[in-house]
């Protein structure tokens, strides 16, 4: 992936000079200014986050249907 990186330089009369440079994420490893590096498969707490979520979309729709039932069985 080519990524730009952009270079201000300042010169003494104080002209502000924008330069742009590209570089591969592979060929700059150990660059501290290169962008990190995205896994392709999530952290662990990333899943358990999302199977919370899932499983609190799952109690609220499961409460609700039976609140729904509930009211249905009064009328």
């Amino acid at each position: 992936m080519q990524l730009l990186q952009p270079n201000l330089f300042l010169n003494n009369s104080g002209d502000l000079f924008v330069s742009f440079s590209t570089f591969t994420e592979a060929s700059n490893p150990g660059n501290p200014n290169s962008p990190p590096e995205n896994p392709s498969v999530p952290e662990p707490t990333t899943w358990m986050m999302m199977l919370q979520g899932l499983g609190l979309l799952g109690f609220v729709m499961f409460r609700h249907h039976s609140h729904v039932r509930s009211n249905a069985m009064m009328a």
